[in-house]
């Protein structure tokens, strides 16, 4: 694929390593804005997502600050040295005429992206699921996962916790019964 003149394909690849580093529902990315980001704090500021082009709350009505992996804050420096739509309360993800991207195009966009690259079908949310798996598996607590994800429940988060080794799991058992004087 080679760079549009409005920079879709690689605002698209951006877009799917933010989702991905950063677990945001494909709505909560159309929907954030520049002021949304702290480079410094390493952090985003969930406050809206788009749903059939309608900006709104989020899904679960609460506002979260998400923790922000390097790699997603390189992806969106890359995308703050455009030319254009940089301002606060610009889209950060937004299409030639500073509005936010189609949802449906993104998707189809990563889909197409998916079977170029031969991958097995996963779609868009599964980079939030796979963040989750992740999360866990390296041993972060099931409550930090929780709101970074936006969770209102933690039975929700709680389906990622199969990916915990149980070997890790059976030394963190043990070492409660550990004599630590």
């Amino acid at each position: 694929m080679t760079r549009t003149s409005c920079g879709r394909t690689h605002q698209s690849a951006e877009a799917v390593r933010v989702a991905a580093y950063a677990g945001l529902r494909l709505g909560e990315l159309l929907a954030l804005r520049w002021r949304d980001i702290d480079m410094p704090g390493a952090a985003l500021t969930i406050s809206r997502a788009i749903s059939a082009g309608i900006e709104g709350p989020t899904k679960s009505g609460e506002v979260r600050r998400v923790p922000i992996a390097d790699q997603a804050r390189l992806a969106l420096r890359r995308l703050g040295q455009r030319a254009d739509y940089t301002a606060p309360d610009d889209f950060v993800f937004a299409n030639a005429l500073g509005r936010p991207l189609d949802g449906s195009a993104s998707r189809r966009r990563y889909k197409r992206a998916r079977v170029a690259a031969g991958l097995r079908p996963l779609r868009w949310h599964d980079l939030r699921h796979t963040l989750g798996s992740l999360l866990i598996a390296r041993g972060v607590d099931l409550v930090s996962v929780q709101d970074a994800l936006g969770h209102s429940q933690l039975p929700t988060t709680s389906r990622y916790f199969h990916t915990r080794p149980a070997n890790e799991r059976a030394a963190a058992f043990t070492a409660a019964f550990t004599d630590r004087s």
